[in-house]
């Protein structure tokens, strides 16, 4: 287990966060914002995936967002990835990387840390939440830790660690760890529309 553990640090570690100087240089599992997904899969696969019954639009069908799993991800379990469905470039709009794990807060500090020694402080708004209900479990029980990185473009970078009850784990959802990256545009859209 230590060994495993290790392992998932040093991946985690050499993330390729050291090349990027904005927003929307930061990758995750070799993605950015901003790119197109065009650029990743073949536009049948993408209209497949965002027709597909596990795909959730927000209001008025001005986005959608879907997971999305390669074998050849080294850091994630899978990535939710948000498009407008009506872009024929398929803009990436937001990106999330999510490892399911058990106690993430350590890593969710771990990744932070190395976020601000990354992103040039004068560039961004740090805001940490830690500790806060679950809004879907009324017993108070589930809790969620943000540790957000809100930039002066509009644009933000989430990382946030699932700690959920025994009650909500028996149900299928699982602990989680996310690395999430979004546009300006979504993260604007977000604030008039949410």
């Amino acid at each position: 287990m230590k060994k495993l553990l290790l392992i998932l640090i040093m991946t985690l570690s050499f993330q390729s966060w050291s090349s990027a100087d904005d927003v929307e240089d930061f990758q995750i599992e070799g993605m950015s914002i901003g790119e197109s997904l065009l650029n990743y899969m073949d536009e049948n696969i993408i209209i497949e995936k965002i027709n597909s019954k596990s795909a959730n639009y927000y209001p008025n069908r001005s986005f959608v967002v879907f997971t999305y799993k390669n074998k050849s991800f080294k850091t994630y379990d899978d990535l939710g990835i948000v498009i407008s469905p009506n872009d024929k470039n398929y803009t990436i709009h937001s990106i999330e990387g999510t490892l399911y794990m058990n106690d993430c807060r350590e890593k969710q500090l771990e990744v932070t840390n190395e976020l601000k020694a990354f992103f040039d402080e004068k560039n961004y708004n740090f805001v940490s939440s830690p500790n806060l209900n679950y809004i879907s479990d009324k017993t108070g029980e589930s809790k969620v830790h943000y540790e957000d990185f809100y930039f002066k473009d509009s644009s933000a970078v989430r990382v946030i660690c699932w700690d959920l009850s025994k009650k909500f784990l028996d149900n299928g959802h699982a602990n989680s760890l996310v690395v999430a990256s979004n546009s300006k545009f979504f993260m604007n859209w977000i604030e008039e529309n949410m």
